[in-house]
């Protein structure tokens, strides 16, 4: 071989490597692909969906709340076993609960919505009409008005409950005896008493939900539990 053969090579392989290290793509190579787009973000809940998902909640506060007031009560027979029962309960309501957290946005925007429908109806020019349809932004108002701070509310009440059911369940943790027992009867009866808060609230909005879907049309959420 010759040697303007071999130094001809060299500069290839040389020239080959450099381009390689600066990015410059080689011909005949294909270029990197662009990273893959984000999956678009999910639809919005529905209002049904949504209501569904809060009475699910407050039936299962009533169940941890149950599981929580037998645990303060148990006897040393039964007290692994409510034990274990309420953490089963409490850990249900944990992700529930974190699971409606994710609807606050869904829900502003339904009751939004609504409340701006009947807004644009009261620009009307029939003077019964704008009548009828003010009347109902004034009522859509109100019940805009009285979700919105319920679902604050729920959330200010609900925090110190699930805090007190996890103070419970640490502090019972490695100590089931009839003295940790008592001392945990104070916390758990300022839980149940904040669990009935949370509750109030959430018949509050599953109200106001119920308002909406009627005057939307819809099917209104079922009777809450008393």
């Amino acid at each position: 071989m010759s040697t303007d053969r071999i130094m001809t090579g060299s500069r290839l392989i040389l020239l080959t490597a450099l381009m390689a290290l600066i990015g410059i793509p080689l011909q005949g190579c294909s270029e990197s692909k662009p990273p893959p787009m984000a999956p678009p973000p999910p639809p919005p809940a529905s209002l049904s969906q949504i209501k569904d998902e809060m009475v699910k909640v407050r039936a299962q506060m009533d169940t941890t709340t149950d599981a929580m007031n037998a645990l303060a009560k148990s006897s040393n027979a039964d007290v692994q076993a409510n034990y274990d029962k309420f953490n089963v309960e409490y850990t249900k309501l944990q992700g529930q609960a974190e699971q409606l957290r994710t609807r606050a946005d869904d829900l502003k925007m339904h009751t939004q919505a609504y409340y701006d429908t009947w807004n644009k109806q009261a620009e009307v020019s029939n003077p019964d009409l704008r009548r009828r349809a003010t009347e109902q932004r004034a009522e859509a108002e109100r019940t805009f008005s009285t979700i919105k701070s319920e679902v604050e509310l729920t959330r200010l009440s609900y925090d110190p409950y699930v805090s007190q059911l996890k103070d419970i369940s640490s502090y019972l943790k490695e100590n089931k005896t009839p003295a940790a027992l008592a001392t945990v009867s104070d916390l758990a009866s300022k839980a149940s008493t904040n669990g009935a808060e949370v509750n109030k609230h959430l018949d509050a909005v599953l109200a106001g939900i119920n308002k909406v879907m009627t005057a939307s049309g819809g099917t209104p959420a079922a009777p809450t539990m008393k």
